[in-house]
């Protein structure tokens, strides 16, 4: 999920999203897995590179990239 806010805003919105997500939706919530990170910083996400960078008229704005080798790879 993403937050907007501070590093311990996020961490209590995981430490929350843990029972709802157990409870309600039957999944399991891996803590080793699941960490936060500034989106600058940039993370992978389902195969997709998602980071924010400045464009070209100044302006930060999110962009998502597929790394080349999962595209050139088989597609089963």
């Amino acid at each position: 999920m993403i937050v907007k806010g501070t590093k311990a805003h996020a961490e209590a919105v995981r430490r929350s999203a843990g029972p709802f997500l157990e409870g309600k939706l039957k999944f399991t919530l891996n803590m080793e897995k699941t960490h936060i990170t500034h989106v600058d910083d940039g993370f992978v996400f389902l195969g997709h590179r998602i980071n924010r960078k400045r464009g070209s008229s100044g302006r930060m704005a999110v962009v998502t990239t597929i790394p080349a080798k999962i595209v050139e790879g088989p597609l089963w």
